[in-house]
């Protein structure tokens, strides 16, 4: 199942951009930040896609801890950049984000971030620098799962159908 998501950061020209789509329908972009609340999915959507596209996924500690040269070339699913920065007041955690991607080169960026911890305009300014030169860079809003989603979800782990007017 891949999950909907709506991009945030569409340009003023293009606001049919702005409509949920599949979170597939962004396998070609060259770089993304996935936004979504505590529990939505983000971890599970950046394991499975990682999956699916042959790519690495690690958390943002592990891509900071990781020696470059292990990770050059990869398309890298880089989770929870609001646990890393917990408790840090600055833009330390971008500013060696950054530093880290342009040293490793990775064939495709893909980052994830509670909403309330990701610092908008702040954020994308922080990574404008490498993104500049490596492609445009989509901020994408995992939506909600729909009911069908839900039911679609409970019943690959063996849960059924809730019975009707049983509490």
């Amino acid at each position: 199942m891949t999950r909907t998501v709506r991009q945030t950061n569409i340009k003023p020209d293009q606001p049919q951009d702005a409509a949920p789509r599949p979170f597939s329908d962004f396998v070609a972009a060259p770089n993304l930040v996935l936004l979504g609340d505590p529990g939505a999915g983000k971890t599970y959507v950046f394991k499975e896609a990682a999956k699916a596209e042959g790519g690495r996924f690690l958390k943002a500690r592990a891509f900071l801890a990781t020696p470059a040269r292990m990770l050059t070339g990869q398309a890298l699913f880089i989770d929870g950049l609001d646990e890393q920065r917990a408790g840090r007041a600055d833009r330390d955690t971008i500013d060696e984000l950054v530093a880290k991607l342009f040293e490793v080169n990775p064939a495709k960026v893909r980052i994830s971030c509670r909403v309330a911890d990701w610092l908008g305009e702040s954020d994308l300014a922080g990574l404008q620098p490498y993104f500049e030169q490596h492609g445009e860079m989509a901020v994408l809003l995992l939506q909600d799962l729909s009911r069908r989603e839900q039911v679609s979800v409970l019943a690959a782990q063996g849960a059924g159908e809730p019975l009707q007017g049983r509490s």
